[in-house]
């Protein structure tokens, strides 16, 4: 009688879109104490550290958009290294972005840096 060994298997969260995976790129950042962001937020730059679009003072500039967080940083009690997607092809009904944020009013301003939301 075979070994029975358990099966491990793996959900993927959809976050990219298209065929066009050899175009995915990544940069190195900082990300901004008093965060914890999750994998696909989308984010700004400013002050040579990320942090998450925002509603919380008007509407964040759509121009003012960076990038996709890579991977869960948590930021919380202090700047915290992370890496963000500068350029490929997103889901972007997976991109996370705070709630009374419209992820519509960036989809330009991405495509302008090389992000696109489909």
């Amino acid at each position: 009688m075979a070994d029975l060994r358990a099966v491990e298997t793996t959900e993927y969260d959809k976050l990219f879109a298209g065929l066009n995976r050899d175009e995915i790129k990544t940069f190195p950042v900082v990300v901004a104490s008093g965060q914890n962001l999750k994998r696909g937020a989308l984010v700004t730059f400013a002050n040579g550290k990320v942090s998450a679009v925002s509603a919380a003072d008007g509407d964040t500039p759509a121009s003012d958009v960076f990038g996709i967080l890579t991977d869960d940083v948590n930021a919380s009690s202090a700047d915290t290294e992370g890496v963000v997607y500068v350029t490929g092809d997103f889901n972007k009904a997976a991109v996370i972005v705070p709630s009374g944020v419209d992820i519509e009013d960036f989809v330009k301003a991405a495509r302008n840096v090389g992000i696109f939301l489909r």
